[in-house]
């Protein structure tokens, strides 16, 4: 069975975002129109959530899959729902939900394309660059935070395996954070996903 990987890049780690507690993955199930029982929440040890019924839009990855216009308007809707959960999770600590941002979108969308032509899970692109790099060279100028994914099939997947791995959890939750970006590639041994976070 192919294993969830997950990496994350900080600047700094920041607590104390007004949370009393913990929010587990399931937590998510009140928000998403997923139904709760359609995945198995990834562990720490790399399992992957497995489809048990036919995908829809809110899935995200596999609805509209029949052509290539309709494909990358999955794959945004996939993104924008990854955006909204980790908004859910955000407001549960006491956050103030990010907005996304474009530049922030085209960074993340550039890297899950290179990670999946090229094979590889890394914050540094093969040619050299940082996250960072490639950030400013998306035009936003004030880049904080990176999380990556590699397998889980949709935004709720994604979302709870960051969950599950407290360096993850902490970009999420990190209230200096405002602004976010998702970016989302299909493939062979995917899908890579990129969340880069921005501090305004």
């Amino acid at each position: 069975m192919p294993r969830t990987l997950v990496t994350v890049m900080m600047v700094a780690v920041v607590g104390g975002c007004g949370g009393n507690g913990v929010v587990a993955a399931g937590d998510l199930t009140e928000e998403s129109p997923v139904p709760v029982d359609s995945f198995v929440v990834p562990t720490p040890y790399g399992e992957r959530d497995t489809p048990r019924r036919k995908a829809t839009k809110s899935d995200g990855i596999r609805a509209g899959s029949g052509g290539e216009s309709r494909t990358a308007a999955a794959m945004r809707s996939a993104e924008d729902e990854a955006v909204r959960l980790t908004n859910v999770v955000r407001r549960r600590e006491g956050c103030r939900p990010l907005r996304t941002d474009e530049r922030l979108r085209v960074a993340a969308r550039g890297h899950s394309a290179e990670m999946a032509a090229r094979g590889y899970l890394g914050h540094e692109s093969l040619d050299g660059r940082s996250p960072w790099d490639r950030i400013k060279e998306a035009g936003y100028a004030y880049p904080a935070a990176e999380n990556l994914a590699q397998g889980p099939r949709g935004a709720r997947a994604v979302v709870n395996a960051w969950l599950e791995s407290p360096r993850h959890r902490t970009n999420l939750v990190n209230c200096r954070l405002r602004a976010i970006g998702v970016g989302v590639r299909l493939g062979v041994g995917g899908p890579w996903w990129t969340q880069d976070f921005g501090y305004r």
